[in-house]
């Protein structure tokens, strides 16, 4: 069975694990960095969107539709006639399809602009979506151009906005140009995204990430022991409900109440020191190395360190120590009642003793 004090190493581990991932992608690029990423970064689609749209206003979709009436729209048209486009759209069950967002813009800026420009005529808002695979797969080079699928995947295509009701009417087909006609403003949203992707520093935002891991952890000043004092902790619990074994045999009843320590013994002991302070850190490996020349298992918990040094202090601490070191956790704080720094907490028969060791100056570094 497992002793009390392997679940707070089980804990640690735990704590630690994202810092140890974090140290190994410094020395080894993950396989999406080595070569063109497949998907996009979230701090690329932040770049990308900005802001939040009605959904009726901007859907982003992958589509490979097999059926459909769409406008095919860009910025470039007067107002009046993406006006009449929309107007279009809402009165023939069609779709205003753009084919990106500007290379100085954003889907949220695109928003706006559409939203200002058909809001006073065209009500309600029309479906609207970006996707360059349907300007691709239907060929469009000037808009704006209507294509419809029908479901026997007859295709009908006009350059202009004559209607579907006259498209309709038709063969299926090109027919050619009804109406006036305006290049594309917008570049492929694919290209775009690939264009804005290869202009990131991505391993630059890598090595940050790993850099800035410790401006977000939190560190605890605790205060400075200045006189040694020693207190058994009591680790009994009063139990919640019945403990049993698989086969029905009754443990222990709700409302005992047990002390983990009788039953399973900590092993451990474990040194909690404030790393900013010389004289904490010093004392904290004299302390380890007596343990450990008597064979007892040492766990080494940091309450602070410097965090503008990052990655040199925490491997310092473990280079110092020869030894694993962790973070010091509020929920260990709270299960071992630590009131001052430096702390040793071991296991003496069946008590725990927690022991606070005086540190005359506060010799910070």
């Amino acid at each position: 069975m497992a002793s009390d004090d392997d679940f707070f190493l089980k804990q640690l581990a735990q704590q630690n694990k994202r810092f140890e991932q974090a140290l190994s992608e410094q020395k080894h690029l993950p396989n999406w960095l080595q070569s063109k990423p497949a998907t996009l970064d979230t701090s690329f689609a932040a770049t990308l969107k900005k802001g939040s749209l009605p959904k009726s206003v901007i859907e982003q979709k992958q589509l490979s539709k097999k059926t459909g009436r769409w406008i095919f729209v860009s910025l470039s048209m007067p107002p009046e006639e993406l006006q009449q486009a929309g107007i279009r759209a809402n009165d023939e069950q069609a779709v205003l399809v753009l084919r990106g967002v500007e290379s100085d813009s954003n889907i949220h800026i695109l928003g706006r602009k559409l939203i200002d420009i058909l809001k006073p005529i065209v009500k309600p808002l029309p479906k609207t979506l970006i996707d360059p695979t349907l300007f691709l797969e239907h060929n469009i080079q000037g808009v704006p151009s209507m294509v419809e699928v029908n479901s026997k995947q007859e295709i009908r295509r006009v350059k202009g906005l004559p209607g579907f009701r006259w498209l309709t009417e038709r063969e299926p087909g090109d027919h050619g140009k009804m109406g006036a006609t305006y290049d594309i403003l917008e570049p492929n949203m694919i290209d775009e995204m690939k264009r804005r992707i290869m202009t990131v520093d991505w391993n630059k935002k890598k090595e940050d990430a790993i850099k800035n891991i410790w401006n977000n952890q939190t560190m605890f000043q605790l205060p400075v022991s200045k006189l040694q004092s020693t207190r058994v902790l009591d680790m009994s619990i009063k139990l919640t409900q019945d403990i049993s074994l698989p086969d029905g045999r009754m443990i222990a009843k709700k409302g005992d109440v047990v002390d983990p320590q009788k039953l399973l013994p900590m092993k451990h002991v474990f040194i909690i020191f404030d790393n900013t302070d010389n004289q904490q850190r010093e004392l904290a490996k004299k302390i380890g190395d007596e343990n450990r020349r008597n064979n007892t298992p040492v766990v080494y918990l940091f309450s602070n360190m410097d965090k503008s040094q990052g990655w040199q202090a925490f491997n310092g601490m473990s280079d110092y120590f020869s030894a694993p070191v962790y973070k010091l956790s509020q929920s260990l704080i709270d299960r071992f009642q630590i009131h001052a720094l430096p702390s040793v907490i071991k296991s003496q028969g069946e008590q725990i003793i927690i022991t606070e060791y005086p540190v005359t100056t506060n010799a910070k570094h």
